[in-house]
This record gives structure tokens, C-alpha cells and sequence, in this order.
């Protein structure tokens, strides 16, 4: 029985919108250590800049802040996900990361029961239920991104790419 590869999911170690916080406050307070004169404020320019310059240091959440990710592929009638990650005792913000294999299996396989009424949707379903039990299984505060996969998931046509066609 062979494995069919399907999705890579992304894992982060902080969700989007700690990111931004956690951006924004090291903004206020390269900000804050330029007012050493009283009633000073930098131009706005000068504050544009910063953020610039914050922005290429450690760019955008999406791609930099990825720690790990999980690599969906059915098993047979089973959905099941690799873990590959870059964890280290402590993340910090930054870009040097090298993803290595963890566990062939994440968190518990989902069956998805093969009989007369198997539909795409059952499929999809089996698939939601896997990433949920993903996020059970990952430390505490990470974040499993899987805005893209529900973009296209509804829509794959999942029962031709396990080879099930003839099972509606």
C-alpha cells in the first residue's frame, strides 16, 4: 500500500495576530528611545523607515515564522500526517531554521469508512477531523494554517485522487 501525498500544512510558533502585536511594540519602543528630548516627536518619515527596516529584518509572518509543518497524505483509507519542524528550546523571531523529520504519524489516523455512499465530502470531513487532532497534539500556542487547504478542499475531487471513482 502506498502513500499518497496531498498537502504540506504550515505550523507557526504564534498566531498572526501575536506576530503584529509583538512587531508593533518593538516599533513603540525604538519609537520611545528616540524621544529623549521632551515634546519630541519623530517625523513621521522617521517612523515609516523603522518600519521598514523592522519589516526586511524579519519579514512577513506567513513565510518567517514557520516552525514546523505537517505533511497530509492518505494511507490506504486513512488520513495521516507527517511532522517536520525546526523546534529548538527557545524560537525567536529570526530566519535561520532547519526542518527536520519528527513522527511519521502526529496525532491518530482518521478512517475513512469505504462503503456505498463514500462521497468527496466524507473525505474532506475525515480530513478536517485529522488537522483538529493535529492541533491537540502540538505544543501549546502553535498555530496550524489551514486557510489555503479550505480554500481549495471543499472543491477537490478527493475520491479520484485515491483512485475511488467508481465508489459514488
Amino acid at each position: 500500500m502506498s502513500s499518497i501525498y496531498f498537502y504540506d500544512l504550515p505550523v507557526y510558533r504564534l498566531s498572526y495576530d501575536q506576530y503584529n502585536a509583538l512587531m508593533d511594540q518593538r516599533l513603540a519602543k525604538q519609537v520611545e528611545r528616540l524621544k529623549y528630548i521632551p515634546g519630541y516627536d519623530p517625523p513621521k518619515e522617521t517612523v515609516d523607515g523603522m518600519s521598514q527596516r523592522q519589516y526586511e529584518a524579519f519579514g512577513p509572518w506567513r513565510f518567517n515564522e514557520t516552525i514546523g509543518y505537517i505533511r497530509l497524505y492518505f494511507l490506504g483509507s486513512q488520513v495521516r500526517g507527517e511532522y517536520f519542524s525546526a523546534e529548538k528550546k527557545r524560537n525567536m523571531l529570526g530566519r535561520t531554521k532547519v526542518f527536520v523529520y519528527r513522527t511519521w504519524k502526529l496525532a491518530a489516523e482518521v478512517e475513512i469508512h469505504r462503503d456505498q455512499q463514500v462521497a468527496n465530502e466524507r473525505v474532506w470531513d475525515a480530513i478536517q477531523e485529522y488537522v483538529a487532532r493535529c492541533r491537540k497534539e502540538l505544543k501549546k500556542g502553535r498555530v496550524i494554517d489551514d486557510s489555503l487547504l479550505h480554500t481549495v478542499g471543499p472543491h477537490v475531487d478527493w475520491l479520484a485522487l485515491l483512485g475511488w471513482s467508481g465508489s459514488r
